[in-house]
């Protein structure tokens, strides 16, 4: 007898498969991933180790779709904020500095075994990290050729000054993960984007910056699940 697939065995597998997923990224973010089994994902998610091998083909490949997950996370959320109406050029930094503060505190533990552990796993995983550090001085790059076109900043080398944004955020990023320091990751949002400002030389307005990355928490607080899905 052959079975046909149906529009709700479909969903039912989908659903399935997400429940995996998003088991597997708490259980990975509590235990870390040398310290994560298949049974203990399973176990977790309330199915057998047999119907995990159903939807992936081992810890790895989960964990590498979990990586490139939150990546996408990462993109989507700093997109958000780069199309946000602003009046001011200096609203523009602080609402995509706010928007990445946001997503890591968010998601820090997880972010602590995607972007620290996963880069002593394997080579991949190591440029797998190069490549999101890439793609984020490219759309800084890219923000600030535009600043300059206008005639907002004036600095000799648009990608020279984007690797030394990107490369400052995130050395924060990592010093922060990596030390499990307690403080509200917000807190770094205010002297990171005032940092990057002065150093281009943008007007700004203390009371202004502090207000626009409040303001980006907030909103990120009640949009979020409409920006971010799990696969």
């Amino acid at each position: 007898m052959v079975y046909k697939k149906t529009d709700k065995t479909e969903l039912r597998k989908d659903e399935k498969r997400k429940l995996i997923f998003e088991t597997a990224a708490k259980v990975f973010a509590e235990k870390g991933y040398n310290n994560t089994s298949i049974k203990d994902i399973a176990s977790k998610a309330e199915v057998s180790v047999g119907t995990f091998y159903l939807y992936f083909k081992n810890k790895e490949e989960l964990f590498e779709e979990l990586y490139d997950q939150m990546e996408q996370i990462i993109s989507s959320i700093k997109n958000y904020a780069m199309k946000k109406e602003v009046s001011v050029a200096a609203e523009r930094f602080a609402n995509v500095v706010a928007a990445s503060m946001w997503t890591y505190q968010k998601y820090r533990q997880l972010a602590k075994i995607l972007l620290v552990e996963a880069l002593r796993i394997n080579s991949r995983f190591e440029e797998k990290y190069q490549e999101l550090v890439m793609k984020s001085c490219e759309d800084m790059e890219g923000i600030l050729k535009h600043l300059k076109a206008i005639g907002i900043i004036d600095v000799p080398d648009v990608k020279v000054s984007a690797i030394v944004h990107e490369g400052s955020f995130n050395y924060a990023i990592s010093y922060w993960l990596r030390t499990e320091d307690k403080t509200d990751f917000k807190e770094y949002g205010y002297p990171l984007a005032v940092s990057s400002l002065q150093s281009l030389k943008i007007e700004f307005s203390k009371e202004d910056i502090q207000s626009t990355i409040k303001s980006m928490f907030l909103e990120l607080d009640r949009v979020a699940d409409e920006i971010i899905k799990f696969k």
